[in-house]
């Protein structure tokens, strides 16, 4: 009889420790993908980058997100412009509709259609942050561009993939993101740098809390304060590899692996403290 009762609670353990690792689990890409109709504008902050105009003339245009490619809409004279990323990087999390007002500095009547807790996903591109999208439901989402909220309605699907036909895949990687992956798509990893991100968890983390800081700090600044911080963070990521002596022919072995982990590891936590220290002085 002890040893069941030992047995039962060792298994009630395990299986508590599992539901925590699955809540912590970021929650999967593909419900974003496809082509999104812009059908209304939800809310519009007071540090947002668009005029109400500018923001009204974007509805029933899409915007399209895709593991390759993501497209949204820039305002311009006379026409909006199409604003195209042809290697998209994604940071899906889960969060909940309070914290977000209260990021944006929103009124709790204003949107009322996200529950109070889904899963967002942050489109960057390299480096810099480019789209947010929250999920209501599979056909709707809120997406956030120059910090307006819009109403999203599905316009296509993404097409079919092993994946999501239930297949296998021949290598695995591009199944969907990993348990612990970076802000962009190690599928598209080319830089030496990018590589040793994707193959330690503990920079993935430091790469996606970093794209998190920095979506932070660009919807916390004076408008005319974002272009500067963009390209401060565009320079951070351009000259990052350099900093740590790799090289775009740098051949990453066992032995020089762990030196290039230990440079990298300190240049995020500087930068993701500068963020955050920004931010601070925001507030």
């Amino acid at each position: 009889m002890r040893n069941n009762a030992v047995l039962a609670i060792a298994a009630a353990a395990l299986s508590l420790i599992g539901a925590r690792a699955d809540a912590q689990s970021p929650p999967p890409v593909e419900p974003f993908l496809g082509t999104w109709q812009i059908t209304a504008v939800a809310a519009t902050p007071q540090f947002a980058g668009l005029t109400a105009a500018q923001a009204a003339g974007l509805v029933r245009r899409n915007i399209e997100v895709t593991r390759s490619r993501a497209q949204i809409w820039a305002p311009a004279t006379p026409q909006p412009r199409p604003e195209v990323c042809a290697a998209p990087e994604f940071l899906p999390r889960e969060t909940t509709r309070a914290a977000l007002l209260a990021e944006h500095g929103l009124r709790g009547a204003e949107l009322t259609v996200l529950p109070a807790r889904f899963a967002e996903l942050t489109v960057t591109c390299q480096g810099n942050f480019f789209v947010a999208l929250r999920l209501v439901s599979p056909d709707v989402m809120i997406g956030e561009f120059d910090s307006v909220f819009f109403r999203l309605q599905r316009a296509a699907a993404p097409p079919a993939t092993a994946a999501t036909q239930g297949g296998a895949s021949s290598g695995g990687a591009t199944q969907g993101p990993q348990t612990v992956s970076p802000s962009f798509d190690c599928a598209q990893a080319r830089r030496p740098d990018e590589q040793i991100i994707c193959a330690d968890a503990g920079l993935a983390r430091s790469d996606r809390a970093m794209a998190e800081a920095f979506r932070k700090a660009v919807a916390a600044a004076a408008e005319n304060e974002r272009e500067a911080l963009r390209r401060e963070q565009r320079d951070w990521v351009a000259n990052r590899a350099k900093q740590c002596g790799i090289a775009a022919d740098t051949r990453v072995t066992d032995a020089n692996r762990p030196q290039f982990v230990r440079c990298l590891t300190g240049l995020y936590t500087t930068r993701i403290a500068a963020l955050e220290a920004r931010l601070q002085r925001r507030g």
